[in-house]
C-alpha cells in the first residue's frame, strides 16, 4: 500500500550561510538544528605528489568558525570562534551553555603525544577546554545531560 508524504522546509539557511562553507550540522537532543560555518578558504586534505590524500586535522592557518542553531526556525544562536586550531567535523550542545565541536581524526603519537579532538565552547564564542575523542568519527550525539 503506497502512502503520501507531505515535506515541508522547517527553516531556510540560505541567507545565513552566504558567507563560508558548511563543514558540519547536526540536531541536539533539545531539538535544535546546529550548523557550523567555516569562514576562511578550507584546509582539511594533504596531498603526497601523485598518489594519496589524508585527511587534516589542523589547518595551516588557524580557522574561523560560525556557529547558528534554530529552533522551530528561528535564529536561537549565532557566534562566532575565531581562531580555532583543528578543522571541524560535528556539533553537540552541552549542558551548562556549552558547545562542542569536534574534529572527526586525532593523531596518536605515543601515550603522551595525541591530539584532543573534542573542543568545548561556552555560547560566547570562549574556548573552555579539550577533550580525547579519539579517531574516526562519523557523528557524535550527546544526551541531554551531556
Amino acid at each position: 500500500m503506497k502512502k503520501l508524504l507531505s515535506l515541508s522546509p522547517i527553516v531556510q539557511l540560505n541567507a545565513f550561510i552566504s558567507n563560508g562553507d558548511v563543514v558540519a550540522f547536526n540536531v541536539g537532543s533539545n531539538g535544535m538544528i546546529y550548523v557550523v560555518l567555516a569562514l576562511k578558504p578550507l584546509d582539511y586534505r594533504s596531498e603526497q605528489s601523485g598518489w594519496a590524500s589524508f585527511a587534516k586535522t589542523t589547518p595551516e592557518v588557524p580557522q574561523s568558525y560560525r556557529i547558528i542553531a534554530f529552533q522551530e526556525g528561528q535564529l536561537t544562536l549565532d557566534i562566532n570562534i575565531a581562531e580555532e586550531q583543528f578543522n571541524i567535523h560535528d556539533i553537540q550542545p552541552l549542558p551548562a551553555n556549552e558547545i562542542l565541536l569536534v574534529c572527526a581524526r586525532s593523531w596518536y603519537r605515543n601515550p603522551n603525544d595525541f591530539e584532543k579532538n573534542g573542543r568545548i565552547y561556552s555560547l560566547n564564542g570562549e574556548f573552555k577546554r579539550e577533550i580525547l575523542l579519539g579517531d574516526g568519527i562519523q557523528s557524535v550525539q550527546a544526551t541531554s545531560d551531556g
